[in-house]
C-alpha cells in the first residue's frame, strides 16, 4: 500500500513538473525546442501581421522576394539584463539569412515587443519542407529557447528580377566617351514573360538607352544587348549612379538595380576656366536689301551658351523707328541650355517713305546684367511705283466695255427667242407622245 502511495506521489511530481515545464511557455507558437530557465512565460509571434500557426505541420506562405516582417512579443517574470532575440531561417545555402534585435534589458512582469526581418531571395528553391524560420531567446548565461516554424517559400505570378549589370568600361570613363552597359534578369515567376523592357540609364546626366526582349520563359535566364551610352563633354568630375530597370506584364511590373561608375575629367576641357563656361556666341547675318514698304526680311540671331547652366537672354532693337517696323519671334526673351543653341528670328520692314540707302541699327543682348550690343545693317532700296494709266487709253477701255455690253444683249435676247420656240414646239408634240405611250 505505501508502496502504491510512494508510486501515486512520484506520478504526481513528475506530472506537475511537466505542468511547470509546459507554463514555461503559454502563448508561444510553434515547436518549443527544449525550453530552457530563462524567465520569460509569454511570447507572442507573428508573421507579416499574422499569428503563426500553432500546428507543428502548418506551414507558413511567403514569396520569394518578400520582406518576412517578424514581430516578437515577450513578458519576463523577472529583472533580466543582456537578452537578445534572434531570427534565422534556415536550409538556404548561398548566404546566411538573418536578424538580430541586439541586447535589451527587461524588469519583472515587463512587456515588451521587437520587431526583426529577413528578405526571402528571389532564387530561393520551391520546396515545401526545407525551409524553416527559427527564434532564439538567448541571456548572457547561455540559457536559450528555441522556436521553429514551417515556411513554404511561394513564387509570385509576374517576377523578373535584375541579377546583374556590366558595364564597359568597369569601373571609370572619360567624360566625353561611350559606356556599354548589359543587364543580365531571370524570370522568376511561374509564368513565361513576353516583351520585356530592360533600360539603363545615368539619371543625373539624364541618358537612358533601351531595348525589348521577346520572351523569357520561366526559371530562364537571359543577357541583354550592350546598351550605348555617351558621357558628354566637360561634364564634372565624381560618381555616378548607373540604374538598371526591368519592365514586364505588360509594363504593370517593374524591377529595378543600381550600381555606380566614375566619370574622369577630360584633359582637353577647361574645368578651371569660369570665362569660358560663361562664354556666349552671338551669330548674325550680313547685309540684306529691303524694298520700300514691300514686304520685309528676316535676320537669325543664333545665341550660343558654351557655360554648363542655362541662361535667360533678353534682346531689344533700336534705330529701326525712324524707317521701318520689325518683331522678334518667338519671344524678345529666351533661355538657352548649358551648352545649347537657340535662334531669335527678328522680321524688319522698311516704310512707304523711308529714304534709300543702308541703315544701322542696333540689337542688344541682355544676360545676368552684361549686355552684348551687335550692330547690323540694312540696305533700302526703291519699291515698284504703280503709274496710272493714261487718259487716251482709258476712253478706249471705256469704248471697249461698251461695245460687250451691246454683244451681251443681243446675245440673250435671241437666247430667250430660242427657248422660247422650243417649249412652243414640244407642247404641241405632247398628245402623239402620251397617245404612244399608252398604246405600248
Amino acid at each position: 500500500m505505501k508502496n502504491k502511495i510512494l508510486s501515486l506521489l512520484i506520478v504526481l511530481m513528475i506530472l506537475s513538473m511537466t505542468f511547470v515545464s509546459v507554463g514555461a511557455c503559454i502563448g508561444c507558437y510553434g515547436e518549443d525546442e527544449e525550453p530552457s530557465d530563462i524567465p520569460v512565460y509569454n511570447c507572442e509571434v507573428e508573421i507579416n501581421g499574422e499569428d503563426v500557426p500553432e500546428d507543428k505541420e502548418g506551414r507558413v506562405k511567403v514569396d520569394r522576394g518578400e520582406e518576412l516582417e517578424i514581430k516578437v512579443k515577450i513578458k519576463a517574470t523577472e529583472k533580466v539584463e543582456n537578452v537578445q532575440i534572434d531570427a534565422q531561417i534556415i536550409g538556404y545555402e548561398r548566404k546566411s539569412l538573418y536578424d538580430s534585435t541586439g541586447l535589451f534589458d527587461l524588469k519583472a512582469n515587463d512587456v515588451d515587443t521587437f520587431y526583426l526581418s529577413i528578405v526571402i531571395p528571389d532564387d530561393m528553391d520551391l520546396d515545401d519542407d526545407k525551409y524553416k524560420l527559427r527564434i532564439y531567446i538567448n541571456n548572457q548565461d547561455g540559457e536559450t529557447q528555441k522556436y521553429s516554424y514551417n515556411l513554404r517559400i511561394a513564387s509570385l505570378r509576374h517576377s523578373v528580377v535584375i541579377k546583374d549589370i556590366v558595364l564597359d568600361p568597369s569601373n571609370e570613363v572619360v567624360s566625353g566617351r561611350g559606356l556599354l552597359a548589359s543587364v543580365r534578369v531571370k524570370n522568376m515567376g511561374d509564368r513565361d514573360e513576353e516583351g520585356i523592357k530592360i533600360s539603363v540609364s545615368i539619371p543625373a546626366l539624364g541618358l537612358e538607352a533601351s531595348e525589348y526582349i521577346d520572351e523569357l520563359e520561366l526559371d530562364e535566364s537571359t543577357t541583354s544587348e550592350d546598351l550605348y551610352l555617351r558621357i558628354p563633354k566637360c561634364v564634372d568630375e565624381g560618381t555616378y549612379v548607373v540604374k538598371a530597370k526591368v519592365e514586364y506584364d505588360d509594363g504593370y511590373e517593374t524591377n529595378s538595380k543600381e550600381t555606380s561608375i566614375d566619370i574622369l575629367e577630360d584633359e582637353t576641357c577647361d574645368y578651371g576656366s569660369s570665362s569660358e563656361e560663361e562664354k556666349t556666341i552671338i551669330t548674325v547675318p550680313g547685309k540684306q536689301d529691303i524694298k520700300q514698304n514691300e514686304g520685309g526680311v528676316v535676320y537669325p540671331i543664333m545665341i550660343s551658351n558654351t557655360g554648363a547652366t542655362s541662361k535667360t537672354y533678353t534682346l531689344s532693337v533700336a534705330g529701326v523707328d525712324s524707317w521701318g517696323t520689325y518683331r522678334i519671334d518667338p519671344s524678345n526673351v529666351i533661355v538657352v541650355n548649358g551648352r545649347k543653341t537657340q535662334t531669335a528670328y527678328l522680321y524688319l520692314s522698311a516704310n512707304e517713305d523711308a529714304s534709300v540707302g543702308e541703315k544701322i541699327f542696333m540689337v542688344s543682348i541682355e544676360s545676368a546684367g552684361e549686355t552684348e550690343q551687335v550692330p547690323l545693317t540694312v540696305n533700302i532700296v526703291e519699291g515698284k511705283e504703280e503709274k496710272p494709266a493714261p487718259a487716251g487709253d482709258w476712253e478706249s477701255i471705256k469704248k471697249g466695255l461698251e461695245i460687250g455690253l451691246v454683244v451681251l444683249v443681243v446675245l440673250l435676247v435671241i437666247l430667250g427667242l430660242i427657248v422660247g420656240f422650243n417649249k412652243l414646239k414640244g407642247s404641241e408634240e405632247e398628245p402623239e407622245e402620251i397617245s404612244g405611250q399608252t398604246y405600248y
